[in-house]
């Protein structure tokens, strides 16, 4: 059996300004750097047997801070990057303002799938990229414990993979920045132990 922990990475300068960046490489903010401190400290008594990231910078500087703690140092995979967004890349993200608005989350879902299909990275193409990276990720670990630090699109997609649900199902698999999620995965068997669990984080800004 194995178990894996699935981290958000934390804030950034885009987050805080609410602008899209996936692929686009954008370093922990100083909030995000303070939230990376506070998941390293929650960790610090798990042991970590491997711990992979996405290496996109905003992520490897949270696994980095976690491996402060852990000792466990974080490998680089690529397929673990966000998706590409395509014409969306630095442009203003209006999940904040339409997330509490339930009648428009399918919409907005939808242009954002168009658009980076269109101008990025086809969301089939992301979607297979990231199955991939997880199940070669699970057959170098039949047991154990290891950590996962990439994004919530990422996260999320594994997450689908293993327990079902799509990409519209934003309530079920919602993740948080640095945030962490647990799940044991036993063969054909796996758990969920918990998700988005954030409380051990500074403020109340979560998204």
């Amino acid at each position: 059996m194995t178990t894996f922990i699935l981290v958000r990475h934390g804030y950034t300068d885009w987050i805080e300004k609410e602008i899209l960046h996936g692929i686009s490489d954008r370093p922990l903010s100083e909030f995000g750097l303070e939230q990376a401190d506070a998941t390293a400290k929650f960790l610090h008594n798990t042991k970590i047997d491997r711990m992979y990231s996405s290496p996109l910078i905003r992520a490897m500087q949270t696994a980095e801070k976690i491996g402060e703690t852990t000792g466990a140092k974080p490998e680089p995979v690529a397929d673990l990057r966000e998706e590409n967004y395509g014409w969306l890349e630095g442009k203003r993200d209006w999940w904040p303002t339409v997330k509490d608005r339930k009648s428009l989350i399918p919409f907005y879902i939808f242009t954002r799938v168009s658009i980076s299909t269109l101008t990025g990275e086809p969301f089939w193409q992301f979607r297979q990229r990231v199955v991939n990276a997880w199940r070669k990720i699970k057959e170098e670990n039949s047991s154990g414990t290891i950590a996962i630090v990439a994004h919530s699109g990422v996260l999320r997609t594994i997450l689908t993979h293993e327990f079902g649900g799509t990409r519209f199902d934003t309530e079920k698999y919602s993740l948080t920045a640095c945030s962490v999620s647990r799940i044991e995965v036993n063969g054909n068997s796996p758990h969920i132990i918990s998700l988005n669990e954030n409380s051990h984080l500074p403020g109340d800004n979560h998204l």
